[in-house]
């Protein structure tokens, strides 16, 4: 936030694991919370986090997340309502003994300064997939964000239908499920019509994510797109009106 009124971190990365206690017998792995976005994090002067917005317990967004709380204290932890039982999250427990945890659902917001966040999803308490992402709205003054987590076609309708006119003409998009062909709808994409639509995605994923339909779909309706397995590291800076634009592989 401004000033660095607040710091707020959306999902934390992570990898599926394979019979995980026998390869940590061998070695230390990987760990994309740990070597990613804890450098990443530190590397910006940032030494603690207000709010930990887990989207959804999938791997590939929470599974670095224990590495997090062991670097960094979090004074909040924000998950999806019903999913507080899923492997993931029993795994997790343990490290957030010293955080506020909270389930918020559509409807949800409060403000900092003059920046207000809303949860525009879940509508209930069962947590049943993709479609129970967290969906993360933001804005301050004219710039408005949407983190979308997993959310797919049939989400991303519900939203069209209860939130038009906060989504119309939106400043950023983080596209749904990594541009995965269940989502990025072309009704979602024409009613949002972002200045800026962003791909989280691996270099050769093994799901070939963003899939080539979503892509042509944004190309035909004109929509600019960044992808983090081409841009590496996407840095948005907005201030007094101006969205400025970095990219750092």
């Amino acid at each position: 936030m401004p000033f660095r009124q607040a710091v707020y971190l959306v999902d934390s990365g992570g990898l599926l694991r394979f019979d995980t206690e026998a390869f940590k017998e061998k070695k230390r792995p990987y760990e994309i919370g740990r070597q990613v976005v804890a450098p990443y994090l530190k590397g910006n002067g940032i030494s603690s986090i207000d709010v930990f917005v887990l989207s959804h317990p999938d791997a590939d967004h929470a599974e670095g997340a224990d590495e997090i709380f062991e670097l960094f204290p979090v004074k909040e932890l924000h998950l999806t309502p019903g999913s507080a039982t899923n492997a993931l999250m029993l795994q997790l427990a343990p490290y957030t003994k010293q955080t506020n945890i909270v389930f918020p659902g559509a409807g949800s917001n409060w403000g900092v300064a003059d920046t207000q966040f809303s949860y525009f999803s879940p509508t209930d308490a069962t947590y049943e997939g993709n479609n129970d992402s967290l969906v993360l709205f933001m804005k301050t003054g004219d710039y408005r964000v949407l983190f979308t987590g997993d959310l797919e076609a049939a989400g991303e309708k519900a939203l069209v239908e209860t939130y038009s006119s906060e989504l119309a003409d939106l400043t950023v998009l983080k596209v749904g499920h990594h541009g995965s062909k269940t989502s990025s709808s072309e009704e979602f994409l024409t009613l949002l019509n972002p200045a800026v639509s962003i791909f989280s995605t691996g270099v050769d994923n093994r799901y070939g994510h963003p899939s080539p339909e979503v892509v042509d779909r944004f190309d035909e309706l004109e929509l600019d797109t960044l992808n983090t397995a081409e841009n590496g590291t996407i840095r948005l800076l907005y201030n007094k009106g101006e969205l400025k634009l970095e990219t750092m592989r």
